[in-house]
């Protein structure tokens, strides 16, 4: 068979550029939001080990404000 013309065959090398780009793209942006949700997620246990000491009345005080926000939001959302 003949060979396609040149029209065809830029077509397709410029569809072919136009998918490594997006692709290129998307990856970059896939890669931001995994590694800014490995940040904070980080951050996150970082942040609570600060809350694990040991002593008992500061974990009753945790639990009744943990306990006192749910309240106000069960009463706000109802």
């Amino acid at each position: 068979p003949p060979p396609p013309p040149g029209g065809v065959r830029a077509a397709a090398a410029s569809g072919r550029a136009l998918s490594r780009a997006c692709a290129a793209a998307g990856e970059l942006r896939i890669d931001g939001v995994v590694e800014r949700l490995a940040g904070w997620v980080g951050f996150a246990g970082r942040d609570s080990r600060r809350l694990q000491t040991g002593l008992a009345h500061q974990y009753y005080v945790i639990v009744a404000v943990g306990l006192a926000v749910a309240v106000v939001v069960a009463l706000w959302r109802s």
